[in-house]
């Protein structure tokens, strides 16, 4: 009877250990999700939804930074989506804070056509 007892303790405490653990991971999670949907919806044209999810996660996490090889932040995202959606001047204010941000952000650092530079 005792060692049921303590086993119910040790998976009470464990799985309550796990839910501290995922609860300091949630804004990234969320972060993440939102940056995978939008790149979804960029690549379906469907630039609105790709704008919005963007937005929430600069909202969530404005450093969160998607990729490995090339390396890409959130407000990049967001930048891009803003320009695609017609709001020119907020997307270049959005891709030199992302410059700002994440000096390795070489998506933010491409020629955009309204800026007049090269980045």
């Amino acid at each position: 009877m005792k060692t049921g007892k303590m086993k119910r303790k040790m998976y009470s405490l464990a799985f309550g250990s796990f839910l501290v653990f995922l609860s300091g991971c949630g804004p990234s999670f969320q972060t993440s999700g939102d940056v995978a949907q939008g790149r979804q919806a960029m690549f379906r044209g469907d630039y609105q939804s790709a704008l919005s999810y963007f937005q929430n996660a600069a909202q969530t996490d404005p450093s969160y930074i998607y990729g490995s090889e090339l390396r890409e932040g959130t407000l990049s995202f967001l930048g891009r989506a803003q320009y695609l959606n017609g709001q020119l001047a907020p997307a270049r204010d959005t891709l030199q804070k992302a410059l700002a941000q994440h000096k390795s952000d070489n998506v933010a650092r491409l020629p955009w056509p309204y800026s007049g530079s090269s980045g």
